[in-house]
């Protein structure tokens, strides 16, 4: 099978371009960013559709990745030739799968084909998508790619039960995530977990009888525990009663005293009152006489004045009569005004002294009404009574019970302080043994629950046997795995030994000689497993290719991959795509690269992409 040519419409970066193909090795030298990966990746996706299409990164959604940036519809042609018909195959795109197209025409005819379906690379390689890029498309960085269940089944000429391969290997995983599981070597495996309840279900038996023992002598302790709180209980309540007895005696005390004084303090308070009411009346009935008196001198002043007035007048009509008069009469009627005058002039004298002494006594009383002082008389406001106007049998009352409270004082608070300190010693000891009592009682719960579990025989033989039917399945689990194991050695053994031969072909080439001047030992410590895992034997011990060099590695995987292909692809060689693989490569080793690519176009058409002249053979 060879492609022919590929015209690319829209696709990613890639618009309205054409590709010729050549048989044998044809090298793609351009930049970086011009497009070789985006070429590389429109090929495989003619044959086998986009890939992770439901994924949201647009680096692992290829749909979404390939749109070109103004949308639309995007895609192109290609023509190849198999079997000696050549065929045009086109493939559009659009953002969602159901506006894909698939067409199929016969080139020679123009006609539509129905030789291949839309899954045109399954029909066509008989491997899927996966093994196509594990074997006749090498994307960048992808020479390391592993063997799985399809390549296994084309392998051995039995691509129709490639189902049987792929549940080869979910049954193998599914095995060893069972193993993993019931494993008893990890700590997380369930037969570990079982062994380890087992053995300490058997100690704990063997631990019976210390238990029960400690749990008869826990049983004593807190027998002798609770008479001992009994006791404290019962020494307590007796100190609590007389306790009570003597506050009740002390209150009974202390309130009759209070009364008492409660009633003498009432009675002084009585005594007070009438005294400062009979004080009121006395200072009200002076004052009523001090008004009287007063009033008195205001009426004698008011008289002085009107004859002091009258007086005036009669002296004044005197003067006035005696300048009338001769002269032999003027001198008695002189005499008699001067008179009148005089009187006239001493009774305004004595009234303005009244007047005076009246504002004087009004100030008197008015400051003997603040101060509890008037007209000179001191008088005492609100001063208790002597204690001779209690009766003697009140106050010998007092005396008594003031004498009991001192005597009761002396004795009983004594003994009350005695009976709060013992009473506070029986509380102590009472918590500390009820303390212990609690964790005694704990103890025992703890030892009887113990017992309660060790007395289960039966959890004992079930646990057993759950042990003994996971250990069961982990024997069958292995018998299983190495049943497959050897059916898959057995299935590769058909077609390991050539394909081994063409690895050690393919080796030889890669160094520049088939003749067999490269020494045999070397050829042979190379060996492919069951799962085409390379090996090589190396002073004395056999070893995997991950303790080699990034750029050896390479070497040899193309190895690998260069023999597969020819044991999968016998009668018609399928093209190759090879999208810069010897990234790794020193020059020594990449030139030996190049003849081989070179050598190996003598059977294969080979698109090399690269962006790197020392890696394209010019």
């Amino acid at each position: 099978m060879r492609l022919l040519h590929c015209h690319i419409e829209n696709f990613g970066k890639l618009h309205d371009f054409d590709f010729d193909f050549r048989e044998g090795l044809q090298i793609l030298l351009r930049e970086n960013g011009y497009g070789k990966s985006t070429f590389a990746a429109f090929l495989r996706v003619c044959f086998y559709g986009f890939s992770g299409e439901r994924k949201q990164d647009i680096t692992e959604n290829e749909r979404r990745r390939y749109m070109p940036w103004q949308g639309g519809r995007f895609g192109g042609e290609l023509r190849f030739e198999r079997a000696g018909r050549r065929y045009r195959l086109e493939r559009m795109f659009g953002e969602k799968r159901s506006q894909d197209h698939f067409a199929l025409y016969d080139l020679d005819s123009g006609l539509p084909s129905t030789d291949f379906s839309e899954r045109i690379g399954e029909e066509l390689f008989r491997i899927d998508a996966a093994s196509f890029e594990r074997t006749v498309f090498s994307g960048q960085l992808r020479v390391r790619s592993e063997m799985n269940a399809d390549i296994h089944a084309k392998l051995g000429d039995v691509s129709e039960t490639a189902f049987d391969m792929r549940s080869f290997e979910s049954a193998m995983l599914r095995i060893r995530e069972e193993q993993n599981r019931l494993s008893p070597l990890r700590k997380t495996g369930l037969i570990y977990k079982k062994r380890l309840e087992v053995e300490a279900l058997l100690a704990e038996l063997r631990r019976r009888e210390n238990v029960e023992a400690e749990w008869k002598r826990i049983s004593g302790q807190l027998s002798a525990l609770r008479q001992q709180r009994e006791k404290h209980r019962r020494n307590a309540a007796a100190i609590q009663t007389e306790l009570h007895a003597l506050s009740c005696e002390r209150d009974r005390l202390f309130h009759a005293l209070s009364d008492w004084q409660k009633e003498q303090q009432r009675r002084r308070e009585i005594s007070e009152r009438e005294e400062a009411e009979r004080l009121r009346r006395e200072e009200q009935e002076s004052g009523e006489r001090e008004r009287s008196r007063h009033s008195g001198r205001l009426l004698w002043a008011l008289l002085l004045r009107g004859f002091s007035l009258l007086f005036l007048v009669m002296a004044a009509v005197l003067l006035l009569y005696a300048s009338l008069r001769r002269a032999s009469s003027q001198f008695l009627l002189y005499n008699t005004a001067l008179l009148l005058l005089s009187a006239a002039g001493f009774g305004q004298l004595a009234a303005l002294f009244l007047r005076r002494g009246w504002e004087r006594r009004r100030k008197a009383a008015e400051e003997a009404s603040d101060g509890g002082t008037l007209t000179g008389r001191r008088i005492v406001v609100q001063q208790p009574p002597s204690r001779s106007d209690e009766s003697e049998e009140e106050r010998q009352r007092g005396e008594e019970l003031s004498a009991e409270l001192r005597r009761f004082q002396e004795s009983g608070e004594g003994r009350i302080l005695e009976l709060s300190q013992r009473l506070e010693e029986e509380m102590r000891a009472g918590e500390v043994i009820s303390e212990q009592l609690r964790e005694a009682g704990e103890q025992a719960e703890e030892l009887s629950a113990e017992l309660r579990t060790l007395s289960e025989a039966a959890l004992r033989t079930e646990r057993t046997e759950e042990l003994r039917a996971l250990e069961k399945r982990y024997a069958l689990l292995n018998l299983t795995q190495q049943y497959l194991q050897r059916a898959k050695e057995r299935f590769a053994k058909k077609y390991r030994k050539p394909l081994e031969e063409g690895f050690r072909y393919y080796y030889r080439l890669l160094l520049g000689t088939t003749d067999g001047s490269l020494p045999s030992e070397e050829v042979q410590s190379f060996r492919l497993d069951a799962n085409l895992e390379i090996r090589f034997r190396q002073e004395g011990r056999e070893r995997g290719i991950a303790c080699l060099s990034e750029g050896y590695r390479d070497l040899l995987f193309l190895c690998r991959r260069f023999a597969v292909i020819d044991s999968m692809y016998r009668a018609e060689k399928p093209f190759l795509i090879l999208d810069d693989p010897f990234v790794n490569l020193d020059d020594d080793k990449m030139n030996g690269a190049m003849d081989f690519l070179q050598q190996c176009a003598g059977r294969y058409q080979i698109l090399y992409l690269t962006c790197s002249e020392s890696r394209s053979g010019y």
